[in-house]
């Protein structure tokens, strides 16, 4: 009867292991990408927006250059607040990357299935983690019809993010 028990014990730690687990995890991080599309969709669209006037060559020629530098400084702006660990565009998530600055310590992603949320608009949502430990949360998205910058990637303090869910479920 006891070894009963425990083999019943071990079948259910592992389904909870197994199942339970990772789908707790999508869901959270589900939960945490439809957030930020209603908190942050001002300063996410103004990245779409700009990545769709961007000069195609931003060194060909000195107004180009000055369009590019004042695209940067504008979203370098809209990026400075606490909530922002920083943002990237680039072409193809590599080449031509152009950034608000991403800071010394950099960052790393999970890229686990049940630790990344996948939506609409080719974009989704992975958590990440300075090398430092800080937590963050990296939301990617590729822009087919955009002209020349066709990946952007924003990443949020998750600590921050939290406060601001935490605030907004209080009201």
């Amino acid at each position: 009867m006891k070894s009963r028990r425990r083999l019943y014990a071990i079948l259910i730690t592992v389904v909870v292991l197994v199942v339970a687990y990772p789908t707790w995890c999508y869901l959270r991080i589900r939960s945490y990408q439809t957030f930020i599309h209603s908190q942050y969709d001002a300063e996410i669209n103004q990245l779409v927006n700009t990545t769709h006037v961007w000069p195609e060559d931003a060194y060909s020629d000195e107004e180009a250059f000055r369009k590019g530098e004042q695209l940067e400084d504008d979203l370098k702006a809209i990026f400075s607040n606490g909530d922002f660990y920083c943002a990237s565009w680039s072409y193809d998530s590599h080449h031509g990357l152009r950034s608000t600055g991403i800071p010394d310590q950099g960052y790393t992603t999970f890229d686990i299935l049940f630790f990344r949320a996948s939506g609409p608009k080719s974009q989704s949502l992975a958590y990440g983690r300075t090398h430092d430990g800080v937590p963050l949360l990296v939301y990617e998205r590729w822009l087919p019809d955009a002209p020349i910058m066709k990946h952007i990637r924003i990443v949020f303090y998750r600590e921050k993010v939290d406060k601001r869910r935490e605030s907004r479920a209080a009201s």
